[in-house]
């Protein structure tokens, strides 16, 4: 448990929101429960949201995982695969 207590402090979720989703709200929530770190980006200008778009993405919440460099890379894929 302390190996796994040690990498989950690394991994971040990365999640892409607007105002007034329940989704985005939600999907925050549950990372909280369950005492995950997440970094919030807002969509909160007409730029972010074309830049949003422009790269494919249509709906909020996105939710990205970070997972570190290399090794964290590594133990994610063993774990996960």
């Amino acid at each position: 448990l302390g190996t796994y207590t040690r990498r989950m402090k690394m991994i971040k979720y990365i999640i892409y929101t607007q105002k007034a989703c329940g989704y985005c709200n939600k999907a925050k929530e549950l990372l909280a429960e369950l005492n995950l770190k997440y970094e919030e980006r807002l969509l909160d200008t007409p730029e972010r949201v074309k830049k949003f778009k422009e790269r494919g993405y249509k709906t909020v919440p996105q939710i990205f995982k970070h997972v570190g460099g290399f090794t964290e890379l590594q133990k994610d894929l063993k774990e996960n695969i």
